[in-house]
């Protein structure tokens, strides 16, 4: 209900650099029998986050993080070489390239309202190796919105605050 509206405007905002899927622990240790694309965009979304009602059908998840995952072709890793060091120098600024995109992006609804806050980077992990491939990991932080009550349109407006009138006998 707060996610998947993000996790495709991410996609959607990357699509130039590696085709983008949702992150479901494709190329994690253990996980056996799991195709993955190369090179591709892997996207993870918080889970099990605690939201707040801001009132008004308004709902925020705070201090979301949303990590972007980068899996690329990394051959002969053990060894260094001229094709892994061009391997690991395009890895490298498809990285700077993501991160740029990402740093200030912003997710509005089809109505102009904010679905997100602007990313702000907080953490990376880069240049994990398995198999042939290399893989990075960059964490941005945001507040996620979710306006479920209005579907996303503006709340009607109030005329003011309504006077009751209550009999106690």
């Amino acid at each position: 209900m707060f996610t998947y509206p993000i996790y495709k405007a991410i996609k959607q905002h990357l699509n130039t650099i590696a085709p983008g899927f949702f992150f479901t622990g494709q190329y994690a240790k253990g996980k056996t029998n799991t195709v993955y694309r190369v090179p591709a965009l892997y996207i993870e979304m918080p889970k099990n986050a605690a939201s707040t009602f801001w009132g008004r059908g308004i709902r925020v998840i705070k201090n979301a993080v949303i990590k972007v995952h980068y899996i690329s072709n990394a051959p002969f890793h053990q060894h260094e070489n001229a094709v892994q060091d061009s391997a690991l120098v395009a890895h490298h600024n498809a990285l700077i390239e993501i991160n740029n995109l990402m740093q200030g992006f912003v997710v509005r609804n089809e109505h102009g309202r904010l679905l997100t806050q602007k990313f702000t980077p907080v953490g990376s992990s880069e240049l994990n190796f398995v198999e042939g491939h290399v893989f990075s990991v960059l964490s941005y932080r945001t507040e996620l919105y979710n306006y479920s009550m209005w579907e996303g349109k503006p709340a009607p407006e109030s005329e003011g605050p309504e006077t009751v009138r209550i009999n106690i006998r």
